[in-house]
């Protein structure tokens, strides 16, 4: 039987097909594209028609940067940004799925009022307001590992995100969430770092049992700036291609990205590889 993503007014089936999430950074210190033009919403709908006509399945915007370092926004300050993009975004792009990125139960709660379907939480709806949220709605979520304190290099291993996840998804169980609106994100670049992104990538059969679906979101990270040694992450949107090849025959059923062309033509090349 296909597994499903249900994501409130619709429905993702996986499988053979591998579904685009296409990054709207509404924030002007993002690590990957700040400027304070993010600020500007005629930019994020300009970037959102071109995502669009590129082959997205769905948006993730975010307003508040949660880069390594990153100055924690206010919740009102986060929700100011949002309101001015989101119902713009949702009367446009009516058919589209709108993820919210966002650990700020305040924020979450509007979003969905205002016509998200998704709340993707980076801190993995570990708070109790965040799970109330998803409690009290039809909305998929996005579930990625993360912990308080970052592992030193060498110690993460694929038996701390299957613990981890296995209890998540045992709690969202308990409040009524079922695994069919849940997507687990391993969290690359957060509680972990350098050649462990490898080899938790490696892994990521291991992810395939729980009976959610599993979002990877390696874009522009650092480790491929490692790799390439390009250290503006615009440069790496190749190797971001390249890696999304990869887990796409690895099991990952939705991609989230910055450049929506060349990822939807790496998927194309995976979806290839798992028919055949």
């Amino acid at each position: 039987m296909s597994r499903q993503f249900h994501w409130g007014r619709g429905t993702w089936t996986f499988g053979q097909r591998i579904y685009v999430l296409g990054i709207l950074n509404l924030t002007p210190d993002s690590f990957s594209d700040g400027h304070p033009a993010n600020l500007d919403p005629e930019v994020i709908l300009e970037r959102a028609r071109q995502m669009v006509e590129d082959g997205v399945d769905g948006f993730d915007v975010g307003a508040e940067s949660t880069r390594p370092g990153y100055r924690p926004v206010p919740w009102q300050e986060e929700w100011d940004r949002l309101q001015t993009v989101l119902p713009r975004l949702r009367e446009a792009f009516s058919h589209l799925p709108i993820s919210v990125d966002t650990q700020k139960a305040e924020v979450a709660e509007r979003a969905l009022a205002a016509g998200a379907d998704i709340i993707n939480d980076v801190t993995g709806f570990t708070r109790p307001e965040m799970v109330a949220v998803a409690q009290a709605s039809r909305a998929g979520i996005i579930l990625m590992f993360n912990q308080d304190a970052v592992f030193p290099p060498g110690t993460v291993t694929i038996h701390h995100l299957t613990a981890f996840f296995q209890a998540q998804l045992d709690r969202m169980q308990a409040a009524g969430v079922a695994p069919d609106r849940i997507l687990i994100d391993p969290g690359l670049g957060f509680a972990y770092r350098g050649d462990d992104n490898w080899r938790i990538l490696q892994e990521l059969p291991h992810l395939k049992g729980f009976g959610a679906g599993l979002l990877v979101g390696h874009s522009r990270k650092s480790f491929l700036g490692q790799v390439t040694g390009h250290a503006r992450p615009t440069d790496r949107d190749p190797a971001t291609a390249a890696l999304t090849a990869v887990v796409g025959t690895l099991g990952a059923d939705v991609v989230r990205v910055h450049r929506v062309d060349w990822n939807r033509d790496a998927v194309r090349v995976a979806e290839v590889w798992r028919r055949s």
